[in-house]
């Protein structure tokens, strides 16, 4: 059993999710912070995050995105849920409309040693279910937006909405790959780090010790 954890993610639950004996693989994902098999993944989000989420539309796109792609996403919610900011008439506005437009449920957790045995909990029963490793890419896209936001979202560190992004502002996924660095960073969401990697990764040359066999993947 592999618990997927998205590269972005902070090593607060993969560290209990150790701790409680779990082996969990760092991946780009396309969507959700982790994938516990072919059926569920799961979006973390501390209190502030998920406010400033609601604010700038991101929580909805991302829903959108996993439900899209996963049967049982699920929201967990990290932190005191009811500060001062989460007490507005918005944001149990955005709770109402996670749990009856998306039909998404939503954990409360106290810290990350919550999340992580809720996330163990879950991988552990689909693992007794269905005992195999999911595909932790969307699957047939079904027009040309899907197929270039599939393309993109590939690149390490891009989910869905930085994929968006990054083709709202270079028009075409041919300028994506050819953006320099500098102009990456440019990108809402893309810091130097991530723009390094992305470049790196186009930049590289293929290894050599596939010159005369192709790669097991």
């Amino acid at each position: 059993m592999i618990i997927y954890a998205d590269v972005r993610e902070d090593s607060s639950v993969i560290l209990e999710l150790k701790n409680l004996g779990c082996e969990v693989e760092r991946t780009a994902l396309t969507c959700g912070d982790y994938v516990c098999s072919g059926r569920v993944c799961v979006e973390r989000k501390k209190t502030e995050d998920f406010v400033s989420s609601v604010i700038d539309g991101r929580l909805f796109s991302q829903l959108s995105f996993m439900k899209k792609n996963y049967e049982r996403p699920i929201l967990v919610l990290e932190g005191p849920v009811f500060s001062e900011r989460m007490k507005s008439p918005q944001m149990f506005g955005a709770l109402a409309s996670v749990l009856i437009d998306f039909s998404v449920p939503v954990f409360r957790s106290s810290s990350p040693r919550e999340t992580a045995m809720l996330i163990r909990s879950v991988a552990r029963r689909e693992w007794l279910r269905e005992p195999k490793k999911p595909n932790l890419r969307p699957e047939k896209p079904k027009d040309l937006a899907e197929s270039q936001l599939f393309l993109i979202s590939g690149l390490p560190g891009v989910n869905s909405v930085l994929a968006s992004r990054l083709l709202r502002r270079f028009r075409t996924p041919r300028a994506v790959f050819s953006a320099p660095e500098k102009d990456l960073r440019k990108v809402e969401g893309i810091g130097p780090k991530k723009a390094a990697e992305i470049s790196k990764i186009l930049d590289a040359e293929f290894p050599k010790r596939f010159k005369n066999r192709d790669p097991e993947i």
